[in-house]
């Protein structure tokens, strides 16, 4: 009975270490107060149907690393989130909502590979234009595109569902509203005459 008891409390165990815990995409939540309202726009405009793709990334809140982009100078920061999954249909970005709604994604859960049950994950919310499957094809191919529009929330932590079939989802509190840009490459005119004023600036001091 001893050994019985063992082997289930050791399962049980290995579940919970090896268990992949669940959260929440949605950008609206009005259950919770102040009401979660984290409105996605373009140029003041909220965001509409398929103009862009939105997915949800995460990781462990010890580690993750969220992406910081810069429209005005073109940095991008990189960071170490993963896109995350619908554990029922395997989908990974999801369209915007439309009318009324626009600006907000429809309620789907996501399930993370590397952080267990009840535990503290760091999420965040990256968006897109065109027909990029990814966040990471969409963000590369931006950094040379000035068509392709990106957007990144800041992050935010959430501790994830308790067991496999915990349905008590989070709530997102900390994703604030955010915009997407273009990430700004410098065109080679404007890199001349950058190169041409700093030559310049130069044969004067040496005149001088």
């Amino acid at each position: 009975m001893k050994k019985l008891l063992t082997v289930g409390a050791l399962a049980i165990l290995a579940t919970s270490v090896f268990g992949q815990g669940q959260v929440n995409f949605v950008n609206i939540d009005k259950t919770v107060t102040p009401n979660i309202l984290a409105i996605v726009t373009d140029n003041g405009t909220p965001i509409s149907g398929t103009a862009a793709r939105a997915a949800l990334l995460g990781g462990p809140a010890a580690t993750g690393v969220g992406y910081a982009l810069n429209f005005t100078t073109g940095a991008v920061t990189p960071g170490n989130l993963s896109t995350l999954a619908n554990p029922n249909d395997g989908s990974t970005y999801v369209n915007f909502r439309t009318g009324a709604a626009a600006g907000y994604v429809a309620a789907a859960p996501r399930i993370l590979t590397d952080v267990g049950y009840n535990s503290s994950a760091m999420l965040q919310m990256v968006v897109w234009t065109g027909n990029f499957n990814d966040w990471a094809s969409a963000l590369n191919a931006a950094k040379t595109d000035g068509s392709i529009k990106v957007g990144a929330s800041s992050t935010w932590t959430v501790t994830t569902t308790l067991s496999a079939t915990d349905v008590n989802l989070a709530k997102n509190i900390g994703l604030n509203p955010f915009a997407v840009g273009v990430i700004a490459v410098p065109e080679p005119s404007t890199m001349a005459l950058a190169g041409l004023g700093a030559a310049a600036l130069l044969i004067f001091r040496r005149r001088k």
